[in-house]
This record gives structure tokens, sequence and C-alpha cells, in this order.
């Protein structure tokens, strides 16, 4: 029986260690692809929420594109393919600054930061009762830059003036780092916790296996016919469901839960 997949995990990132260079290389160009994606399916369309399920499909999909060029690298020189461990770092890095640029992140702290002063009326009273309290570093209080983020949504409008950058720069650098440090303190909980949990206890953490076992150096999960199977009849629906949203003549199947 495979190892459970916290320790399989856990063995490869202790394992010796090789090139930091090309993930790193490989994870600064494909954040910001990454992030563009998760906020355009979720800030801009509101089409699916990515990062609502704890497994994201978004960073499972840019793993088995790079599984498929790994492949396609690994057969004309090992010097450029990206190894177990390698493909490990990346799979994480993405998946946290998925989390990080999700849902319910950056999407919720960023009008948070302009709703204070932007939605404050002379009916409600905000400025009155709490305005006084809230440090101006941390929220934006410009008025004709919270009137051109709140306004009319058919309104015409940019971040990028003068006076939009001044009003949202010091909150904007201000959140970064209070995020960088709640990700550290993260890190380390993890640390201090890790031990326990995957040597000790020995936890499954189910939201790894998928990963774990794409990633086995055998490919043995790619020859698995069941797998295959169940991805292409969950596939199928979703891409039937997917056509009938442009082509309404197209017959649908119900998959939702709820």
């Amino acid at each position: 029986m495979r190892l459970k997949a916290s320790s399989s995990v856990g063995t490869v990132l202790g394992s010796r260690p090789g090139s930091v260079w090309k993930p790193l290389l490989l994870c600064l160009a494909l954040i910001p692809i990454n992030s563009f994606w998760v906020l355009s399916v979720e800030g801009v369309y509101d089409f699916a929420g990515t990062t609502l399920y704890s497994l994201f499909g978004n960073v499972i999909a840019i793993l088995a594109a790079l599984l498929t060029l790994n492949a396609a690298l690994r057969g004309l020189s090992t010097r450029f393919a990206l190894d177990q461990r390698e493909l490990l770092i990346v799979y994480i890095a993405l998946s946290q600054t998925s989390a990080l640029i999700g849902h319910s992140m950056v999407p919720i702290l960023t009008p948070t930061l302009a709703a204070p002063f932007g939605l404050a009326t002379s009916e409600n009273e905000w400025a009155t009762l709490f305005g006084r309290y809230l440090p101006e570093w941390l929220i934006v209080g410009d008025p004709i830059a919270l009137k051109d983020f709140i306004g009319d949504e058919k309104a015409s409008s940019t971040l990028y003036t003068a006076r939009h950058l001044r009003a949202w720069l010091a909150p904007t650098l201000w959140w970064s780092a209070f995020i960088m440090l709640l990700m550290f303190v993260s890190l380390c909980v993890n640390q201090i916790v890790r031990h326990q949990w995957t040597h000790n206890e020995r936890l499954v953490y189910p939201i790894i296996q998928l990963p774990s076992e794409m990633l086995q150096p055998d490919g043995g999960f790619f020859r698995n016919g069941a797998m295959w199977s169940g991805f292409a009849f969950g596939g199928g629906i979703a891409m039937l469901n997917g056509t009938h949203l442009f082509i309404p003549s197209m017959p649908t199947v119900p998959a939702r839960l709820a």
C-alpha cells in the first residue's frame, strides 16, 4: 500500500536539495498568470468560485499542464526538466497565492478599505460615529478616489492616475506587510505542528492526495483506467453544462448539490 500523502510529501520536501532557481523562476512567471486567472473568474466575470473549494482547480490544471510540458522536456534534455520536488514547490506556491488572491481574501479586503468613508453619508453618520477612530494610513480616505471607486458601475475610471495611486499606496503597503507577517506566522505554526501531525499522528490531508499522486515518478496515476473513466464522466458533464451556457439548445445535466 502506498504511504499516506502527508508522509510522502514530507519525504519529497526533505530530500536532497536540488536547484532552487528553476522552480523560483517558474513561480515568478506563473504567479501573475494564475492571479489574473483567479481574479478574472471570481472578481470580474463572477463565473465560478475557483478558490471556494479546498482543492484549487486552477492550480491542478496548471500542474497537469506542467507535467505534460515536463515530460516533453525530459525527452529532449533532463537539464531543463523539473523533478518531483521542484514541481511540488511550484504547486504549493501557486496554491498559497491563489488563497491570497482568491474570493475570501483580497476581493473582500479591497472594498473594505474603501467602505468606511466611501459609503459614509449624512444619514448613516458613519464619519461621526467611528470615522475619527480609523487610522488614515490603513483606510482610503480621499473623496475623489472613493467616488471613482464606489461610483456608478457604468462610469469610466481607472486606478492608474497620480491621485488614485497616492490614495491607495499607503493602505496597500501596510496591509501587504500585515499579510506577509500573517503568512510568516502561519508557516511558523505549521513548522511547530508538522512533525507531530505528519510523523506521529500520520494525518491523511486529503487535499494533498491528488497532487501527490500526480507527481509520483512512476506515472501510475495517469495509467489508471478508473481515474480516466471518472475524469471523463465528471469532465463530460462539466463541458456539457458549460456549453449549455453559450448554446441554450444544448441539453444540460443537473449537477448542483444545492
